[in-house]
């Protein structure tokens, strides 16, 4: 398949890489660095964000050169035409191989994906590097954000460097608002959702309200570490119990048990327990509790309390020089304890309680 930038250049397309609902990932013949990325709808609003995003690359690559090599930012819009008329997608950088994304790694039980728990923390600690310099990244008085800042949305390299993909859909404001319109379920902070009212954020953009931030990406990162380091559950998700009849109601959207509050963590969420595999709160080291109550509990209204990136990349650091291993291949902090107080792998305490669960006879 041939296509073309907008100098005219030819551009060989090889096999499909990867393929969602916006359209899919192609490699580039000669270039094993770049992919090109093909939309199935190439709208105009497409057309005009990827087109200021590749005007920017060369001024962050001046300030922040960092950020562009751990983000696949758009390098060149891509053309049906030679006369680039048509759009149709655009280059970046391709994720080094072996790149897992993050959801993988917290998937309980875990895959076998070769990177180490350690190698995780790593992960995060890049992350909150990228993070906080994107948001230092200064566009038209407007910091750049992510927006949707999923699992999905961050591969992790052998090597523990992060990569963010989906960066066409960051939140971007040169020549006009180029907003991100939309994010994956339990990503979105409560004062976001509860501002919608229902609404799309395409809507809320076209009102002229505030959607995505610095903030609510302060928000989807403290998720983020917390299902890291918490064998993958949501903060705001749970088993749900059977009712006075016995029977088992549907689980509540995670999106309105963000909005309003009510998480099995801290005991708000009516009819929603604990998974067995999730490590509950009293299991967590103190200052890594404190962060995830300034960040994620504290509720619509204590925006300004979240963690900051910086803030969290000193965390995990002085987190991960705590690590210790336990005798079946685990690694927690010593800051771990049960119950009674004494040090023991909360990893392993989880396993028990599956265990127990699956042995356990059917009612």
């Amino acid at each position: 398949m041939y296509v073309y930038d907008s100098n005219g250049t030819v551009v060989e397309l090889g096999d499909v890489i990867n393929a969602g609902g916006e359209g899919e990932v192609r490699a580039v013949v000669g270039e094993g660095a770049t992919v090109a990325k093909l939309y199935r709808e190439p709208t105009p609003e497409r057309r005009a964000k990827i087109q200021n995003m590749v005007a920017l690359h060369d001024k962050i690559m001046a300030v922040q050169a960092g950020v562009l090599r751990a983000v696949c930012w758009p390098r060149q819009a891509l053309y049906a035409d030679s006369e680039a008329a048509e759009f149709i997608g655009f280059l970046m950088r391709r994720a080094p191989v072996g790149s897992v994304a993050a959801s993988e790694l917290y998937r309980y039980p875990r895959a076998a994906t070769g990177l180490s728990a350690l190698t995780c923390v790593d992960a995060l600690i890049a992350l909150t590097r990228v993070l906080d310099a994107l948001h230092h990244t200064m566009v038209n008085g407007h910091a750049l954000v992510v927006g949707d800042l999923s699992g999905d949305n961050v591969l992790v390299a052998p090597d523990g460097s992060v990569h963010l993909i989906d960066a066409d859909t960051f939140y971007v404001q040169r020549g006009g608002a180029h907003p991100c319109v939309a994010c994956a379920p339990g990503v979105a902070a409560p004062e976001l959702i509860a501002a919608a009212h229902g609404r799309t954020y395409a809507q809320m953009e076209a009102a002229g309200e505030p959607t995505f931030t610095v903030a609510t990406d302060l928000f989807a990162l403290a998720v983020l570490v917390f299902r890291m380091l918490g064998n993958g559950v949501h903060p705001f998700e749970g088993a749900v119990e059977p009712d006075a009849e016995g029977e088992y109601p549907l689980p509540p959207a995670v999106d309105c048990q963000v909005r309003d509050g009510r998480s099995p963590f801290t005991g708000t969420a009516s009819g929603v327990g604990l998974f067995a595999w999730a490590v509950p709160l009293g299991h967590v080291p103190p200052l890594l509790r404190e962060a995830y109550e300034r960040s994620l509990f504290s509720g619509a209204d204590g925006a300004d309390r979240r963690v900051t990136d910086a803030q969290w990349g000193r965390l995990l650091r002085d987190y991960r020089a705590h690590l210790v291993e336990c005798g079946h291949g685990h690694v927690f902090h010593r800051g771990f304890v049960t119950a009674a107080g004494a040090p023991a792998c909360p990893y392993c305490a989880a396993d028990r309680r599956v265990a127990r669960m699956a042995q356990a006879p059917a009612a």
